[in-house]
């Protein structure tokens, strides 16, 4: 009795995954796929095969071999959506350049549980207002007040990598290099220091480890869909994570919605590509640019949170990457390095 249920079971499994990898490919996306290269698309599979089992590492060669071997943007077919990894500057321009086509890749949906429908993972009309509220605050009058933080976090950065300098000991940049990121990129777009503030550590910690169970679910095609992520425990220790980076994130918010409220100076507009104070010595942060918005009714508490959470989690984390880069490079090109250091003296 129980192997004629088993078997009837995982018939109607399959059955469901095979009407369902036909409907997909029933959709645009399934032929507009068909015109880029790409490896087999293994019915209902897809091109997972590829993909199962590859540590990051691996993960990362592959994608330059196929760079390699196709010679342009390919495609990848998994859990009935396509993949386009774009390697053609013409095609990137096509959508880079583009205000209509903002709708994001399955990749950026891992990102909503910490980011919400912020300006990195909106599209069309929200995507478009919120824009239009945060582009004052990185007016190129405004980016040069935050110079004073830039160098200050920068000397702190190399005194921390000076201990290191003496060409045996080994250092792990990442975790130097993302705290310098984190520091500087609370203090521009929050307005606050970060070390001032007791949750400090763990907000740090947290954030890192938020980072790394993205990460992880990036490199595991198996994970994307969000069913198969909950069945396997994945989604409970991200949401306890999440927790301490919204709370610290809000009592950051309302500390300084108060100091806002408290300025005896009017107002100033956020759509005003001159405002850079409030007072004489007050910095003009981008949480200032969305408290003035939400003064005017553009934007509520938790949209400022969405976007503060975007701009503090994706603002440290492409910057750390591109110095850690920057620095490894610099290491292995001895000639390079001397040009740079004496170019400082």
């Amino acid at each position: 009795m129980l192997l004629p249920a088993l078997v009837f079971i995982i018939g109607s499994c399959i059955a469901v995954l095979l009407v369902r990898d036909y409907q997909s490919k029933q959709t645009d996306g399934f032929r507009a796929a068909k015109h880029y290269p790409g490896g087999r698309i293994v019915p209902v599979l897809g091109n997972l095969l590829e993909l199962l089992f590859k540590n990051p590492v691996q993960t990362f060669t592959y994608a330059r071999e196929n760079a390699a071997r196709y010679g342009a943007s390919y495609r990848q077919w998994i859990d009935g959506k396509v993949i386009l990894n774009i390697t053609r500057i013409k095609e990137a321009e096509k959508i880079l350049a583009s205000t209509q086509h903002t709708r994001k890749s399955i990749l950026y949906k891992f990102l909503h549980p910490l980011m919400g429908d912020g300006l990195l993972c909106s599209k069309g009309a929200k995507w478009q207002q919120r824009r239009r509220i945060l582009t004052p605050a990185f007016h190129f009058n405004i980016l040069p007040k935050f110079l004073t933080i830039f160098q200050e976090e920068s000397d702190k950065l190399v005194r921390q990598l000076d201990r290191f300098a003496d060409g045996v000991q080994d250092i792990v940049l990442q975790s130097v290099v993302t705290s310098f990121a984190l520091h500087t990129i609370c203090e521009t777009a929050m307005g606050v220091k970060l070390d001032a503030y007791n949750e400090a550590d763990e907000y740090k910690a947290k954030v890192y480890e938020v980072g790394e169970m993205l990460v992880h679910r990036t490199m595991s095609p198996w994970l994307y869909n969000d069913r198969v992520y909950r069945l396997l425990g994945y989604d409970g220790p991200l949401a306890e994570s999440l927790k301490p980076i919204h709370h610290f994130t809000r009592s950051i918010i309302r500390q300084r919605r108060q100091s806002f409220q408290a300025q005896s100076q009017p107002k100033p507009d956020p759509n005003s590509e001159d405002n850079m104070y409030f007072g004489n010595k007050q910095r003009y942060a981008m949480l200032d640019t969305l408290l003035a918005a939400e003064a005017k009714e553009q934007i509520d508490e938790e949209g400022i949170r969405e976007e503060v959470d975007t701009f503090m989690f994706e603002g440290h984390d492409t910057t750390a990457a591109a110095i850690m880069f920057t620095i490894v490079l610099l290491a292995n090109e001895q000639d390079v390095q001397e040009r740079c250091y004496k170019e400082l003296e």
